[in-house]
This record gives structure tokens, C-alpha cells and sequence, in this order.
């Protein structure tokens, strides 16, 4: 079914913005029209099918948990929240929800059936605020569980970048210098007559292989076959980088762990029951294999084994012992999401020690072997040069 944006004037003269499913624009009309709303432009759009960013959910629930924390329905939150966002896609996700409200839905059914990014962590926590009467707060706590994330993933994209950077630069100077450099020094090669060093000449082979059409049609589709399988989420050569690659691993993996224990943590601070939040928790997973731990670990709580034990027995190999022992404090003083939270804590500050690390060792390193690698291919180019001086 089609997906309208529209524009509207309400009976008493308010404009209306929205977005809206409809099987044509006759019955966008009359569907506006039952709302008292008089349509005055709609366009066919497919933004309802796009994501919203994580950036986007934050502006929504912050917005929405500071209305309704100070005694304002949820209809007329929205209301208020769409008259400050006119942009898309928040005003075509809010007013969407809104008109979905009005015909009797519960945020949790409107939320459902959005084809936005809103994962079931999220929407059951919402539940757990409806069926509590506590949405407010709920929804505050999604907030603050949401803006914790994206600062937790600005400080890895901030770690990586700069050697992200470094090594793609280093990689253009390379090729540059193999393809227009190193064609230069053949032909002096060339008027010499003498025999080149195997360096040398094997560097001038693989010159004149990317210069030639099937050297760079293969050069260029290994970059873009790069690029393509690392953009995909669940691509094999990112979850290679996740699960072998020294050190990324141990990061990739307490990332994994801050995301579990906060859903976790957040899961039975709104009233859900401790099996039903590990599975929402366990989503948040990316290491399969420790995802099949959790999923396993889920299987001993049902049987009636505590956190602490279902944990030590089925996750020793992904979580650290003080992390085990904070769960264990949590079960014996009865304030599990508290000890939760403080293993979530431990864990984001180890992970921080380790982008520093990444910051102030790891880059110099790869200056280093970027150095070795130029200074490698220039030596290849002058050691003929530098022979045939010493027969001058």
C-alpha cells in the first residue's frame, strides 16, 4: 500500500504535517477527513522504509519521556513533538504513531508495526511501561540506555578512524607510486643495460601489470569487493575482523558485553522477568559463539539454576571472573539490576583503556610499518641507481 506524506489545515486553522498509508489519494481524503483535517498537498514517499538513526530514536524518546514525565497524555505529546519536528523522517514516524494512536492502538502496537529500526528489546520494554503504568519512566530509561550506546559507539569510531585513515592513505601512496612513479625509473633501468636487482624487477612487474586494463579492472573490483562485503552487517569478512583478528576481538567482544548487560540491566529495572530480559539481552549479540552461550545459559535458568552458576558454567570463556562475581553479589543481595549495572560499568572502562591503547600504541605501530613499507619500495628503486654510481 502506498505511504503519503501530506500537508493539512485542521477546522479550527492549525497546520498539520503527517504521514500516512493509504491505497490512493481519494482515500487519504477521506481518512484525513474523519479527523477533522483537510488536505492540502500529499506526496508519495517511501520513507517508511528507510531507518532511523539511532540519533533520530534519541531526539524521539527524549522528547517524548520529558512530556510525559510532566503529566502530559501521550496524544498530545506527540502533538507537541510534531509541531518542533517537521523534517523527515522523525515527523513522518511521529505523526504515523500519532494517527495510529487515535485509532485506539497501544505504543506498542504502533511501534510494532513501524518498518523503522525500533528493535524487540525495545518494544518490550515498553510493554513492561504500559502494563506497569510507568511509561514515562520506562521511556527515560530507553533514552538514557540509547544515548549511552551512542556515545559507546562514537568512542569506537573515533579509536579506529585515525588508523582507519592512516592505512588508506598509506595504501593511495603506494599505488600511486608503483603505477606513476615507478614507470619513470624503468625507463632509466631501461638505458642503463644492466642486469636489475629480482627486487627491482619484480616491483617493475607488478607495475605493469596495474597499468595494463586487466591489472586495474582487478585492482578496482577488489577494492569494491572489499567495500561491498565489509558494509554488509553480518558479512563473513566482519565477522572475521570480529572473531580473529588479535585484539579487535577482545574489544568487539566487551562491546558485545556492555550491550547485554545494559538491555539485561534495563530489562528487569521496568518489571521484566530475568529469562524473558536475557533473551532480548542476547540479541544484542554479535559474537556467535558467545551468543550461543547466552542462548544455552537461558536454557539452565529455565531449568531453575541461578545467573551466577547458568553463567560460569556455559560463558567462562567470554566473561571474566569479577564480571561473574558482580552477578553473584547481585543474586545474594537481592538487587540484581544494580550489579548488572556495575559490571556494564566495568566493562565500558576496560573497553576505554583498550581504544587508548589503540589511540597512543597501536597508531605509532602502524606509522611505523607504513615507513618500513615505502622506504622498502624506494630502496628497490635505487639500489640499480646506486650500483651503477659506484661503477662511475
Amino acid at each position: 500500500m502506498p505511504h503519503y506524506n501530506w500537508k493539512g489545515i485542521t477546522t479550527v486553522g492549525d497546520t498539520r504535517l503527517g504521514s500516512t498509508q493509504a491505497s490512493s489519494l481519494d482515500a487519504l481524503q477521506k481518512t484525513l477527513r474523519a479527523q477533522n483535517i483537510a488536505l492540502l498537498s500529499a506526496k508519495e514517499s517511501q520513507i517508511r522504509n528507510k531507518e532511523l538513526s539511532l540519533n533520530n530514536q534519541i531526539i524521539f524518546f527524549e522528547h517524548l519521556a520529558s512530556l510525559l514525565e510532566h503529566g502530559i497524555s501521550i496524544h498530545h505529546a506527540l502533538e507537541i513533538f510534531l509541531l518542533h519536528h517537521t523534517k523527515q523522517p522523525l515527523a513522518s514516524f511521529g505523526s504515523t504513531i500519532l494517527n495510529d494512536l487515535r485509532h485506539g492502538k497501544s505504543l506498542t502496537e504502533c511501534l510494532q508495526e513501524q518498518t523503522y529500526t525500533t528493535s524487540p528489546a525495545l518494544i518490550a520494554l515498553i510493554v513492561a511501561g504500559e502494563r506497569t503504568g510507568n511509561l514515562a519512566r520506562t521511556i527515560a530509561y530507553i533514552t538514557v540506555h540509547l544515548k549511552s550506546t551512542q556515545t559507546l559507539h562514537n568512542d569506537i569510531k573515533s579509536a579506529l578512524l585515525l588508523p582507519g585513515i592512516t592505512l588508506a592513505l598509506a595504501g593511495c601512496i603506494v599505488t600511486g607510486l608503483v603505477i606513476f612513479v615507478v614507470p619513470q625509473f624503468e625507463l632509466l633501468f631501461l638505458s642503463m643495460g644492466k642486469p636489475l636487482p629480482a627486487a627491482t624487477r619484480t616491483l617493475i612487474t607488478i607495475s605493469n601489470y596495474l597499468q595494463s586494463p586487466i591489472g586495474a579492472i582487478s585492482f578496482m573490483s577488489m577494492i569494491v569487493g572489499v567495500y561491498v562485503l565489509f558494509s554488509r552487517q553480518q558479512s563473513r569478512l566482519r565477522l572475521f575482523i570480529r572473531h580473529h583478528v588479535y585484539y579487535l576481538n577482545k574489544l568487539f567482544l566487551l562491546n558485545d558485553l556492555i550491550h547485554c548487560t545494559q538491555t539485561l540491566a534495563l530489562g528487569l529495572k521496568t518489571g521484566i522477568p530475568l529469562t524473558e530480559s536475557l533473551i532480548y539481552a542476547t540479541e544484542t549479540i554479535h559474537n556467535l559463539a558467545f551468543k550461543k552461550a547466552l542462548y544455552t545459559t537461558h536454557t539452565a535458568l529455565l531449568r531453575g539454576n541461578s545467573l551466577y552458576t547458568s553463567l560460569r558454567e556455559q560463558c567462562k570463556d567470554f566473561i571474566a571472573p569479577e564480571f561473574l562475581a558482580l552477578v553473584l553479589l547481585g543474586e545474594q543481595t537481592g538487587n540484581l539490576p544494580l550489579f548488572i549495572e556495575k559490571a556494564s560499568t566495568l566493562a565500558q572502562s576496560r573497553l576505554a583503556a583498550q581504544l587508548f591503547t589503540i589511540k597512543t600504541v597501536i597508531q605509532p605501530i602502524i606509522f611505523v610499518i607504513v615507513g618500513l613499507l615505502v622506504g622498502t619500495l624506494l630502496i628497490a628503486l635505487y639500489i640499480p641507481i646506486f650500483s651503477l654510481a659506484s661503477l662511475v
